[in-house]
């Protein structure tokens, strides 16, 4: 658990998305409901950080930024290896993925307590989606998107803060880990 820079006042909601440049990750959906919350008078940036594994997709990415006028509101972080320091720069967190088995980036986020959205798929999505609903999306309906992302920015952001650490302390902490595998153990 690592806590670096604080986030910067701004008159601007920063969202962050942690995810390798390849088709399976849905990026194209995060760009286009940036466009939305845009258009629909939100005051957005967003950053995406990945390493760029699929160059054509990378690019398809660029294009569909250049085509919607978003130059001026998403960054690109390509040669990230860490995210951890990065995090509390951010306001929320999205996860566009359709598929993934864990997405452990998203047990990162609850560590530091940093709010998310995140498609319903995963491993930590089911185990946390009873206690945060709210971050729990179950469709790419970009209403249903804004509409989760505008609840999450309204409630009490230390409260939240607390909550998702205290999930990540409850089910993913070493302690958490280190608990269920005693368990296991025992039952054998």
């Amino acid at each position: 658990k690592e806590q670096k820079e604080k986030k910067e006042n701004s008159d601007k909601i920063k969202l962050l998305l942690v995810s390798n440049f390849v088709p399976s990750k849905n990026i194209e959906f995060a760009v286009l409901l940036l466009r939305k919350l845009i258009d629909d008078g939100g005051r957005y940036t967003l950053t995406i950080t990945g390493l760029k594994a699929d160059e054509n997709y990378y690019k398809t990415i660029i294009n569909l930024i250049n085509e919607n006028k978003l130059e001026d509101y998403i960054t690109i972080i390509s040669d990230c290896y860490d995210v951890q320091p990065l995090l509390q720069q951010y306001d929320l967190a999205i996860h566009t993925t359709k598929y993934e088995s864990g997405p452990l980036v998203l047990v990162e986020y609850l560590a530091q307590g940093l709010p998310f959205v995140s498609y319903n798929t995963g491993q930590v999505i089911e185990t946390v989606k009873d206690v945060l609903p709210e971050s729990v999306v179950l469709s790419f309906d970009m209403t249903e998107w804004k509409q989760k992302i505008e609840i999450i920015l309204a409630v009490n952001q230390d409260q939240l803060k607390q909550k998702l650490e205290n999930i990540f302390s409850n089910f993913f902490s070493p302690d958490a880990y280190y608990e269920k595998c005693v368990s296991i153990y025992n039952e054998g």
